[in-house]
């Protein structure tokens, strides 16, 4: 099987749109959830095994467990309504620098999301990759329950984690 590469964040988006489209998780408890993937699907740095969701009133926590973790490639996580469109946060390694971005995709266009309080934790000695969220900084209608998704990318390979439903705590 063929691996489209990672090169921009539209590939990311696209991956996060595809893993929604695609792989629908049961429901999870109250306000947390985790899902396992299969390891090996990926070069080690990117390979997702397990994600988790804590979906707290405030603020969301999502954390992709990588247990090849490295000071390179690119993470993405989705939030959503639905399996289509939602907040989408983006963490890469630019030149040892932690970029994270927000992006909103509705229906028609995404356009970009300013969060204050948005924070990213990648922790190579605990092999994750961790995006806090203020609930604050989605711009629609709070998701209940959230369709979660997980991405990874390096330049010639990706992985995608699927998809959790988790409902607000």
């Amino acid at each position: 099987m063929s691996r489209t590469p990672w090169t921009t964040r539209s590939s990311a988006a696209l991956a996060a749109a595809l893993a929604l489209a695609v792989l629908v998780g049961a429901p999870a408890s109250a306000d947390t959830g985790e899902r396992d993937d299969k390891a090996g699907d990926a070069p080690a740095i990117i390979d997702i095994t397990r994600v988790s969701v804590r979906n707290e009133p405030t603020r969301v926590v999502m954390t992709s467990h990588v247990p090849g973790l490295k000071t390179r490639g690119g993470f993405a996580w989705g939030y959503s309504t639905s399996r289509f469109g939602g907040l989408l946060v983006f963490a890469d390694r630019v030149a040892g620098r932690l970029v994270t971005e927000a992006t909103y995709c509705g229906e028609i266009r995404c356009h970009d999301v300013h969060c204050p309080g948005l924070r990213v934790r990648w922790v190579t000695r605990k092999h994750l990759v961790q995006a806090i969220v203020p609930q604050r900084c989605y711009p629609a209608p709070l998701p209940s329950p959230g369709v979660f998704t997980a991405t990874s990318g390096s330049k010639d390979d990706y992985d995608d984690a699927g998809v959790l439903r988790v409902a607000r705590g």
